[in-house]
């Protein structure tokens, strides 16, 4: 079955080298010769590896879908990656050839249909935290399964955003199992999630083609997430330390001593990690290294996820109060507008969360006293941050564990530990677009360029999520601050000034001032403006308190316009 055809193109080519004037006798035999040699050499190849998975050239070739050459394919991938059994060893970076592989068995394409291998496929795929594969066995009514699929959508690895969420779906699955017996998926009932403190989970992303290694890392720091995933594929060390942390309570919401004698085994005498003594199985196809590959997270423009200093994105309404108040300005207009605001803070998590974003845009339209009115704004910056060091060494570079990691994940891990800290310096570089008409004042401008540097500091729990502090500066291209009939434009100035951002679950504020100079000093009276707005979730709905004065000098008088709104809307992201 596993034999080797000529293609129509290979005849093709024969064709036309027909008609080509032929080499000397003696030459022609000896590629003739050469080429037959190594045809045989293949094929006897070919045979080896389908013999070895029990698809021998008895069957027809009605038996799969395709190209005999794809069957060749197949089959050395099968016998090089997934040796026949349940005892090979790891597939490291060729897990999706596992797992494609075993769909192909399960539906009998390009190879003859076998469920039964297709499942011993998913099953030690599944051991080695493939999650497609345990998907298939899960929704195959494997209860166990389901359990891992949980447990590894919890911790990130694949399948959900990042960071992931400890949800309703879990805990169905994990109460359901535990009813039935399941001691681990009991225990993980009780975990105390925080995606910011969870260790797997911080690591999961770093380490993502050995996730064996990454959850033990986890697990050593006393993360209970990371046990439970290596002690249900059983590992008998990570089920004595997750007895222990139930026994204590650390990571769960109580000590369950009840679980902890039911999960305690006697630790092995070597106090290993069972998946590293796996090796490659004998007779298995010696293949070729891979070359190191660039780590999916590299680059500017990649490995970017959201934080939890997010706001928005807001719909609702605002009524709004307009006051310009000057030697020749005494008006007042009340207006209603419509729309929407978001702000979004995005990081890299690799390789060090040093990339960072800043997104920003609203719109509201209207109307009121004074007519038509509206407002947008936008605000796009990219960047780095510079997290402050808390530690200079790595405590796991003198450990068994760490040395027999890839250098590639070792100088994660190394960079890890450099920059964990929630406290951090950054700067961005980007652009901000305001316009605003409502009532009698009409206020834009347009930063181009514009930079921000500052510190931040990411708490991840509450009560302080997030608190930023931030100057900018920036050349201001155009823009107008204009009173009734009375202009005061404001391009070719030099904007600067600063914010304060705190954010946490239930309450957003930020404060901002900015000076508008003239590009020469003084040739210009300035512009001062003074921002903030301050909002409260309640449920999925925010309340917004909005502040802002504008003192400028339009028709050369000195003129302060104030507006105070409140906002009422529904938060549609959070």
């Amino acid at each position: 079955m596993c034999r080797s055809r000529p293609s129509a193109e290979g005849n093709r080519v024969e064709t036309r080298r027909s008609n080509t004037k032929r080499p000397p006798w003696s030459s022609l035999h000896s590629r003739r010769a050469a080429r037959l040699s190594a045809w045989l050499s293949e094929l006897a190849l070919a045979g080896a590896t389908c013999a070895s998975l029990g698809c021998a050239s008895g069957h027809k070739e009605a038996d799969y879908v395709g190209d005999p050459r794809d069957m060749k394919d197949a089959c050395t991938r099968a016998a090089t990656v997934c040796p026949a059994g349940d005892d090979w060893a790891a597939c490291h970076d060729d897990q999706w050839e596992c797992h494609r592989l075993g769909l192909w068995y399960e539906d009998g394409i390009k190879v003859p249909k076998n469920p039964a291998r297709a499942r011993r496929i998913f099953e030690t795929m599944c051991d080695r935290f493939e999650m497609g594969s345990c998907q298939q066995l899960c929704e195959a009514g494997d209860e166990k399964r389901c359990v891992d699929l949980a447990l590894l959508g919890i911790a990130g690895a694949g399948g959900r955003p990042f960071p992931p969420s400890y949800d309703g779906r879990d805990h169905d699955t994990f109460a359901g199992a535990c009813r039935a017996g399941d001691v681990v998926a009991c225990t993980m009932a009780d975990l105390r999630y925080t995606p910011a403190r969870q260790r797997v989970v911080e690591r999961v992303n770093s380490c993502f083609n050995d996730h064996a290694r990454c959850f033990a890392a986890a697990c050593d720091e006393s993360d209970p997430l990371g046990c439970a995933l290596l002690c249900h594929v059983g590992d008998a060390l990570a089920c004595s330390k997750l007895a222990a942390l139930a026994q204590s309570g650390t990571g769960l919401r109580r000590p369950r001593p009840d679980l902890a004698s039911r999960l305690s085994v006697a630790a092995p005498t070597d106090a290993t990690y069972a998946f590293e003594a796996h090796e490659q199985p004998v007779g298995a196809i010696l293949r070729k290294p891979k070359p190191a590959q660039r780590h999916v997270g590299e680059g500017l423009w990649s490995g970017w996820k959201t934080v939890d200093n997010i706001e928005g994105g807001a719909f609702g309404v605002t009524p709004l109060f307009t006051r310009a108040v000057g030697p020749e300005h005494h008006v007042a207009d009340v207006s209603g507008l419509v729309g929407f605001f978001s702000e979004v803070y995005m990081r890299s998590w690799y390789p060090a969360h040093d990339k960072y974003l800043r997104f920003a845009l609203g719109g509201e339209i209207g109307g009121g006293t004074a007519g038509l009115d509206g407002r947008v704004s936008h605000d796009a910056f990219v960047g780095f941050r510079f997290p402050l060091a808390t530690r200079r060494s790595n405590p796991y570079s003198s450990g068994g564990l760490y040395s027999s990691m890839p250098d590639q994940d070792k100088g994660a891990l190394d960079q890890a530990v450099f920059t964990h800290s929630p406290h951090a310096l950054f700067v961005r570089g980007g652009y901000s677009l305001r316009y605003s008409a409502v009532g009698s004042v009409l206020s834009s401008a347009v930063d181009l360029p514009r930079f921000e540097l500052g510190y931040q500091f990411e708490g991840g729990d509450d009560p302080v999520r997030a608190l930023e502090l931030r100057a900018n500066a920036g050349l201001l291209l155009v823009g107008r601050f204009d009173v009734e009939d009375d202009e005061h434009p404001l391009g070719g100035a030099i904007a600067w000034g600063g914010a304060a951002v705190l954010h946490s679950s239930i309450l957003h504020t930020q404060l901002g001032v900015e000076r508008i100079q003239g590009a020469v000093f003084g040739a210009r009276p300035p512009l001062h403006r003074v921002e903030l707005r301050s909002c409260l979730r309640i449920g999925g709905y925010l309340v917004c308190l909005q502040e802002l004065l504008e003192h400028g000098s339009p028709g050369g008088s000195e003129t302060t316009a104030w507006q105070a709104g409140a906002f009422v809307g529904f938060d549609g992201l959070d």
